[in-house]
């Protein structure tokens, strides 16, 4: 219940710190699967920040549920050349503090691609979202109060 309460004082801190809205700038485009549309967010924020900022314009935190999704952002984020920068995912583990999951009500994450080998994250207590590692879109354990750029998508 403390956790869930830290959450909602930190979506309100979130509400508070966002000024710019999305339609007024960023990148917007699909990879080759048309079935998701990607936004990049133009300033770095805090997991929580950028889930909200996504939230409130209809998008959500970027997910990657298979490999044909890890392959689609990856030429999404190759073809405008701003793949050299780590980005925030959905993922998170805000819950239990075990479960991975995308967003705060989904199922537990079926499909993986940690950064070591193990498939595992060997994450430390604080590291509780999902960072998309620069270059290859590996997933890395990391503090959600860390400001990181974020994709921000939406189903079509």
């Amino acid at each position: 219940m403390a956790k869930f309460m830290k959450i909602t004082i930190l979506l309100v801190i979130a509400l508070a710190t966002i000024v710019v809205c999305i339609e007024e700038s960023g990148i917007e485009g699909r990879g080759p699967v048309l079935d998701k549309v990607y936004f990049l967010g133009v300033e770095k924020l805090s997991w929580y920040a950028a889930s909200f900022y996504c939230e409130k314009s209809g998008w959500k935190l970027v997910t990657i549920e298979s490999t044909r999704d890890q392959a689609n952002l990856m030429q999404f984020l190759s073809y405008y050349n701003i793949n050299d920068r780590g980005y925030w995912s959905a993922g998170n583990r805000l819950s239990n503090d075990v479960d991975w999951r995308w967003g705060f009500e989904s199922e537990e994450m079926n499909y993986t691609n940690w950064q070591n080998t193990d498939q595992q994250c060997q994450c430390v207590d604080t590291s509780d979202c999902v960072k998309l590692v620069e270059r290859n879109l590996r997933w890395k354990g990391e503090d959600c109060f860390a400001e990181l750029d974020f994709i921000c998508q939406k189903n079509i």
